[in-house]
């Protein structure tokens, strides 16, 4: 550096001087996650090895590989829970971390993970008449794979369709029609 005095002298160049900037937070780690969970992903990763991380950004995608929203932003924390999502879906992730004079490390590994399916539909009904004399009744949730009804008044039909819930209330779609006509 030169600098000019009144007439227009320039001074001597001072001496070189040198500095370097604070680094970026380097990049993320350990990003991880947790399948099959219903209509969540518990997610988790490594803390940054710097000490003045003030949160991380977890950005998720659903569709096209290059679509990535920002889902969250957690600070104070290594673990995050993603929620209200569809069930046996597969969702991307990644992450960064950000220091407290906002600077940005690059993106984590991408990961992904899938939520619970629903269970298939029931196949294979199939209809047996029996006489009934009480009429018609609520057909109520079996545990086992089969149940009675009281069938139809003669000429008479009713058209029947099951589902299965697991364990966590999830519902399959229905089953095909089955269609009993009374005798």
């Amino acid at each position: 550096m030169t600098s000019y005095n009144k007439v227009d002298v320039e001074s001597k160049p001072s001496d070189i001087v040198s500095a370097i900037t604070k680094p970026r937070p380097v990049r993320a780690s350990g990003l991880g996650g947790e399948s099959l969970h219903v209509k969540e992903i518990p997610l988790f990763w490594q803390p940054n090895p710097e000490k003045d991380i003030a949160k991380y950004h977890i950005f998720r995608s659903s569709g096209d590989e290059k679509d990535f929203s920002e889902i969250a932003s957690v600070e104070g924390n290594t673990s995050y829970v993603d929620k209200r999502l569809q069930d046996g879906m597969e969702y991307r992730y990644k992450m960064t971390a950000e220091d407290k004079d906002n600077l940005i490390s690059d993106f984590s590994d991408t990961i992904t993970i899938k939520t619970k399916p629903k269970p298939g539909a029931p196949t294979g009904l199939i209809a047996r008449i029996e006489k009934g004399f009480l009429g018609p009744r609520k057909v109520d949730m079996v545990k086992e794979p089969q149940c009675s009804v009281v069938s139809p008044k003669s000429g008479k039909s009713r058209d029947y369709t099951v589902t299965a819930v697991d364990k966590n209330g999830l519902e399959s779609k229905p089953s095909q029609t089955i269609t009993v006509v009374g005798k």
